[in-house]
Formats: C-alpha cells, sequence, structure tokens
C-alpha cells in the first residue's frame, strides 16, 4: 500500500497558517522530479486550483479583512469610472498581485528556515524558488521525513497510519535524551510496540496496572476493566512512559510521560498524556513531566514560537528541537534506514514530473 496520495496533491485551504504553507512549498519541492519550485509556480498552482478564479483563490492565503478591504478599495469610486459596476470576475488583478505577495511572504519563511536549520536544512532558497539539495545528509533526510509527517492530509489512509507508527519509533531516542541516565523508559503505545524494546502491550485495562505496578502506586477505584472497556487495546493516548527506579521499591519516584502527535489536531492531543486525564485511571502520589513530540516546525522568522498560546502544559518538542536532539544520534543513520526505507524508497521512484 502507498504511502502518499501522488495523484491528489493539493495546496492549503482557507487561509491556513504560514508554517503549513510553507511545509507544502518545500514538500512540492521534495517530490517534484526537476527538485525545484518557484514563487510563479506556486501561484499558478494555487489559480488552477480554484479553477483560474482569483477571488477564490485569494482566500486561500488572505484573512477574511484583507480581502473586504481589497473589494472595498477596488469599489470605491477613487478606483472606478462613473456609473461603472465593479465586478469580481473581471477586475482581478488586485487580487492576483495579493497572491503573489503572500507565496513571497511564504518564501520568506521559507529563507528564515534554511538560516535557522543551517546545515540540517535540505533546500536552498533564492529570492523566488526552492531546490533540493543533492546527496542529502543524515540530517537533511530526517527534516524530508519529519516534513512529511507534518502533512497527513497528503497521505493515504494506511500511510497516515504507518507514518505515525514510524513516528513513534523515531522519538525512542529522543525520549531517552530527555530523561535521566538509567531511566527505564518503556513503549506505552498501540501502535508498532513490537519494534520498540520493553514495551508495555495488551488491553488498555492491564496496561494501566502493569503501569500503576511500575510506579508502585493503585489504581483509582472507578478504573474498573468494564469502564475502561473490555475490548479496548488503545493507549489512551500516551506513547512513552519514563521511571527512574530507586532500589527502594517506593512510590515517589521522578516519572515521565511522552506523547506523538503527526496530525492537525496536535494542540488537542496535548491533553492526552495530560494529569486531568490520566488521575481519572491512576492515583499518582506525585506529578509528571510529558513531552509533546510533533514533527511541525511551529516558529516564526525569529525562531520563537509561532503560537505560544497553543502551548499547554507540557514541553514542546517540535521539528526544530527534535533535530537538535537526534542529529547527533550514532544510531540514526540505522534508525532512518530501518524505519523509513521502504517511504523514501517509494518517493524516489514516484516523482512528480512536472509541478503544473
Amino acid at each position: 500500500m502507498a504511502y502518499l496520495k501522488y495523484l491528489d496533491f493539493s495546496l492549503p485551504k482557507l487561509n491556513s497558517e504560514p508554517n503549513h504553507w510553507a511545509d507544502h512549498i518545500e514538500f512540492f519541492c521534495f517530490i517534484s522530479q526537476e527538485g525545484k519550485i518557484s514563487e510563479e509556480q506556486i501561484t499558478d498552482r494555487l489559480l488552477d486550483e480554484n479553477s483560474n478564479n482569483p477571488l477564490a483563490a485569494v482566500e486561500d492565503v488572505a484573512e477574511a479583512d484583507e480581502i473586504n478591504e481589497l473589494i472595498g478599495a477596488l469599489s470605491s469610486t477613487e478606483y472606478m469610472i462613473e456609473d461603472e459596476v465593479f465586478d469580481e470576475t473581471k477586475d482581478n488583478s488586485a487580487f492576483r498581485d495579493k497572491i503573489s505577495s503572500k507565496i513571497n511572504s511564504y518564501f520568506n519563511l521559507l529563507k528564515a528556515r534554511q538560516l535557522n536549520f543551517s546545515d540540517d536544512y535540505p533546500f536552498l532558497v533564492s529570492n523566488n524558488d526552492i531546490t533540493i539539495k543533492e546527496n542529502l545528509t543524515t540530517s537533511q533526510t530526517l527534516y524530508t521525513i519529519l516534513l512529511c509527517s507534518s502533512l497527513l492530509g497528503l497521505a493515504t489512509k494506511s500511510g497516515c497510519n504507518k507514518l505515525g507508527h514510524h513516528f513513534e519509533e523515531l522519538c525512542a531516542p529522543a525520549f531517552k535524551k530527555l530523561t535521566p541516565i538509567d531511566t527505564q523508559n518503556i513503549f506505552f503505545g498501540s501502535g508498532s510496540g513490537e519494534n520498540l524494546l520493553p514495551s508495555i502491550t495488551g488491553k488498555f485495562y492491564d496496561k494501566v496496572i502493569e503501569l500503576c505496578n511500575l510506579l508502585h502506586v493503585t489504581p483509582r477505584t472507578n478504573f474498573t476493566e468494564e469502564n475502561a472497556g473490555i475490548h479496548n487495546v488503545g493507549d489512551g493516548g500516551l506513547d512513552w512512559v519514563g521511571v527512574f527506579n530507586f532500589p527502594d521499591n517506593q512510590f515517589s519516584q521522578p516519572t515521565f510521560f511522552g506523547q506523538c502527535a503527526c496530525g492537525t489536531d496536535w494542540i488537542s492531543k496535548e491533553f492526552d498524556a495530560h494529569s486531568s486525564k490520566w488521575n481519572k485511571y491512576i492515583q499518582f502520589e506525585n506529578g509528571y513531566l510529558t513531552y509533546h513530540f510533533v514533527p511541525r516546525h511551529l516558529r516564526d522568522e525569529s525562531l520563537n514560537w509561532y503560537n505560544p498560546l497553543d502551548i499547554y502544559d507540557v514541553v514542546l518538542i517540535d521539528r526544530y528541537r527534535l533535530i537538535s536532539l537526534l542529529k547527533s544520534e550514532a544510531n540514526l543513520p540505522n534508525l532512518i534506514t530501518t524505519t523509513y526505507d521502504s517511504f523514501l524508497l517509494e518517493v524516489s521512484q514516484n516523482k512528480i514530473d512536472s509541478f503544473m
């Protein structure tokens, strides 16, 4: 089964966040046969996807108030001759200019990525185009993997599932780096646990009971097999657990939870491993630290968080932090080969001949 929908790629819709647009531009460059995409091609592609209607296309890149202001200016008597009626289907040059301006701003964001990621960035960005580098390094290949993992809307149903499970495996050494030496790190997720040892497997109820034993605490009274779901084999939103064990086998241990989220719902998933949820299952005697791993790049041009208000009581590990954690891993080349070899091979064999 294919990972990506090669015959059904499209640009973002309805004024998506700028980083989402930047990801799509990088992605189209990555999978193009030419290995190069220009601002003009992106603009033409956007118009083509909107039946060459500039007003419809501008709605995918501009805020509603920007569009209303533009229409208002075009409709004013200052710009029109006497008795002329504004026709948005004909007077479209201003819409095209707005589209070009927005696409240009996305390329400015790509230039900032090139600067911020430095040698780890797999593309070369000029004034009006982006080109994939030749003979990518391991960290540059890692970037492309995280890029594709951020765009599950372009993946097949099975591809979404596989890329999500691959991402959990990719986060294993990063999670280990973020916990103290001698911490017991355990895979708790319902995905590819067979490749990640040690792991806690089975029904959700049994997994939580095993986790309670590991933490030397007890489950909540209401956490019964019936309430948890007799047939529930999920993970409750928890992918990784780290416990620093003392030889006294008593509670009150440093504990770490890890959650991986590839989809657009990464913000809501910050609460999957949150204490307000897991306190319903387990009677914790002390708090725990939660790491939230996402393959997305969530920065502005200055490398500050794009929207700090999206971060809720987690240590957020986005694309920039994840590459920083993983690029020095001695086993990273092998991890990429064993986990993503079939994906990278598929992409190399399905390059799109032309972006148009």
